[in-house]
């Protein structure tokens, strides 16, 4: 008995007959999930950058307009407004710490600094 695998000729429109749409939606919808997981990701860590907060002004007017509105008393503003400049006032002494001394040995060496320079080349 002998097989007898037949190519018969395609032409270009014809060609529509082998795709299986089955298997193209299934391909697709891969496609679209894994975007749609790429973009998710990317969108999570953009949102993780922390954003600097408003000038203090800014935050002190929103106080104040709720105040003026009724929904703050006064009391409660002042100790917000207080709370407020402390912040303000101790991100700023953050900021102004000294750069570690170039006379300072490094915090870390590497490890054939250990042991000394060798004096035979590299």
């Amino acid at each position: 008995m002998t097989v007898h695998a037949s190519m018969e000729l395609v032409l270009f429109g014809q060609v529509g007959i082998f795709i299986r749409s089955d298997l193209w939606l299934a391909v697709v919808a891969f496609i679209v999930v894994v975007g749609l997981g790429i973009w998710v990701i990317w969108r999570w860590r953009m949102g993780l950058v922390e954003e600097p907060p408003p000038p203090l002004d800014k935050q002190v007017e929103y106080y104040r307009a709720m105040m003026e509105r009724g929904q703050l008393q006064s009391e409660e503003f002042a100790r917000i407004v207080t709370q407020l400049e402390k912040q303000t006032t101790g991100a700023d002494a953050t900021q102004n710490v000294e750069p570690a001394k170039d006379d300072q040995p490094p915090d870390r060496l590497h490890p054939r600094d250990v042991n000394g320079p060798s004096d035979s080349p590299a």
